[in-house]
């Protein structure tokens, strides 16, 4: 069964809004860490989580997504049935495709690449990486920041740190 988690404000494509992803993933906990990566990235994504790629094809007909973090080797419908699938849906015909696996030699990216993925990444998955792919869409994001930024520095204080001489060891 998909499930659906938003941040921020739902609504339609509207420029501002959070980015759209359904990610799509048969472990439950490389789903959470897909999603915390997203949140991250983008404090207002709106994130379904489909668990196959059959409930993911119900899912994009409510869903629209603006990006799919998509598994490969998932039991029932795998990410390349996915693939072949859901180019031809309206729902996502213009989504941007990660296809996500531990086990991708070059003649299986190709396979991926001519069923209409985007890009092929690697497991283990690093935040960095899902970063460059949400770039890559082009839908507004606000980033979540760790911690506040520090307070500027005075031109006072500025001058202060210039004119003190360097220490050396």
């Amino acid at each position: 069964m998909a499930y659906t988690e938003q941040g921020g404000s739902a609504g339609g494509r509207k420029a501002g809004r959070g980015m759209r992803v359904l990610i799509i993933e048969d472990d439950e906990v490389s789903a959470e860490i897909l999603q915390s990566f997203v949140r991250h990235h983008d404090a207002e994504a709106q994130t379904t989580w489909a668990w196959n790629g059959y409930e993911a094809l119900i899912a994009i007909k409510d869903f629209a997504p603006d990006l799919i973090l998509l598994d490969y080797m998932m039991p029932r419908f795998d990410g390349l049935d996915f693939l072949k699938t859901m180019r031809t849906l309206d729902g996502a015909r213009d989504a941007y495709i990660a296809v996500i696996s531990a086990f991708v030699d070059k003649a299986k990216e190709r396979e991926f690449f001519q069923a209409g993925a985007s890009v092929v990444l690697s497991k283990p998955i690093d935040p960095a990486q899902v970063r460059a792919v949400m770039e890559k869409t082009g839908v507004a994001k606000k980033p979540v920041r760790s911690r506040p930024a520090p307070p500027k520095a005075s031109a006072k204080t500025a001058a202060k740190k210039k004119a003190a001489p360097k220490r050396t060891a």
